[in-house]
């Protein structure tokens, strides 16, 4: 019985180291808007200057292929405040939270 308890823990512990957690629930980034996706279907995305390094550090998204954005239908305020950031070039502090695909996460915004 103690053999079988000994290799359980073990191979909890196994699995567990192989799973990548954030270190943080969210974390944030600022920058100017480089470059901005947005779809027919509502998905929105952007790039900052300088990537988002704080949120690689972090771990947020193992699978971050350069873009932050919501994969979804994105509430129009937010919209209007991405688009309105990247026209003026006004620096934007994002949100992130996890991945949306190979997207970072973003949960809010504001512009400074």
């Amino acid at each position: 019985m103690r053999k079988s308890l000994n290799f359980v823990a073990i191979f909890c512990a196994l699995a567990m180291s192989q799973i990548a957690l954030p270190a943080s629930a969210w974390i944030q980034d600022t920058g100017v808007i480089t470059e901005m996706y947005v779809s027919a279907s509502g998905s929105v995305a952007v790039k900052l200057t300088g990537g988002f390094p704080n949120a690689v550090a972090d771990g947020q998204c193992p699978s971050y292929n350069g873009w932050a954005g919501v994969a979804s239908t994105v509430d129009p305020n937010m919209k209007a405040s991405l688009l309105m950031a990247k026209i003026s070039e006004s620096p934007v502090v994002l949100t992130i939270s996890g991945c949306q695909g190979a997207w970072m996460k973003i949960v809010d915004m504001y512009v400074k």
